[in-house]
């Protein structure tokens, strides 16, 4: 995995108001371009906070993606990446289905480093996303479980319903499908994460599928407990960017109401890039 940043610890550079149970909310406007010392700051917040929260914001999609490159690298190539997120298929995909807690490309050798989602119109308090910490969650394991998964493996596969669990369903054999340490350290920080999802963990290696069905149970009862989970409800102008490795998103079904979001990716690869065979494939 690349893209790996040097970071110190916050130095106090902006407003920056905590939310619960992780994230934090700054206040700035991102329109005008931050100077070296405040990208690192940048950096550092999010790094220590998972998710940061800018609000009342009218960003192009260029001007996003330069704020995107404060993190590292983005994905630039438009037919390898999801520009828009909208319920109006003309303006983007994934409109409006229940989507379940997932890392984005997981199912590669590359998951992406991070995202960021910007409300171009939506009707306030109708609508959400919501975050899992796979740092948090790590850190809430005891002590007996943490030595449990010790050098334990996973397989995690693009899901044919992303409404659903990659290991109830038959995800076709031309569907990606990756293997990655259970418990994987932050490029970054070296912290150690729970990389298990429930939209794209099929089994456990080494396993039988009865013990691994439990034990990942047993993981997601800690992963998408109440107290390891935020919920932001989108305004307009919101812009939400987080770290791709240690957070999970997923959405309940969107109401009928306005929602388009403007998404930034930020990595080395897009998926076509990583698995060439699906360019042009029916995924869902």
């Amino acid at each position: 995995m690349s893209g790996t940043l040097q970071v110190r610890a916050p130095r106090g550079l902006f407003s920056v108001t905590p939310l619960e149970p992780f994230g934090a909310l700054v206040d700035i406007d991102l329109r005008e371009p931050l100077n070296a010392g405040q990208q690192e700051e940048m950096r550092a917040l999010r790094l220590q906070h998972q998710l940061l929260l800018f609000r009342g914001q009218r960003l192009s999609m260029a001007e996003q993606e330069r704020v995107m490159r404060y993190f590292g690298p983005i994905v630039t190539d438009p037919t390898d990446r999801l520009e828009y997120v909208s319920r109006d298929h003309p303006k983007g995909q994934l409109g409006d289905g229940r989507l379940t807690f997932h890392i984005d490309l997981l199912f590669t050798t590359d998951p992406l480093l991070g995202l960021a989602l910007h409300a171009l119109e939506v009707d306030e308090g109708m609508t959400s996303t919501d975050f899992a910490s796979c740092r948090d969650a790590y850190r809430r394991l005891p002590e007996e479980l943490k030595q449990k998964l010790f050098g334990l493996q996973a397989v995690h596969c693009l899901a044919p319903d992303p409404e659903g669990c990659a290991r109830d369903q038959s995800p076709p054999a031309f569907f990606p499908r990756a293997l990655h340490q259970l418990v994987t350290p932050h490029p970054v920080s070296g912290e150690k994460l729970l990389w298990a999802s429930e939209q794209q963990t099929e089994y456990i290696t080494g396993l039988p599928r009865g013990e691994s069905d439990a034990l990942l149970d047993g993981l997601y009862a800690y992963l998408y407990a109440p107290e390891n989970r935020h919920s932001h409800s989108w305004r307009t102008g919101d812009i939400v960017i987080w770290d791709n490795l240690s957070l999970q998103h997923g959405r309940p079904t969107v109401p009928d109401c306005r929602r388009t979001l403007q998404r930034a990716t930020g990595g080395e690869r897009g998926i076509f890039e990583i698995v060439p065979h699906l360019r042009g494939a029916k995924l869902w």
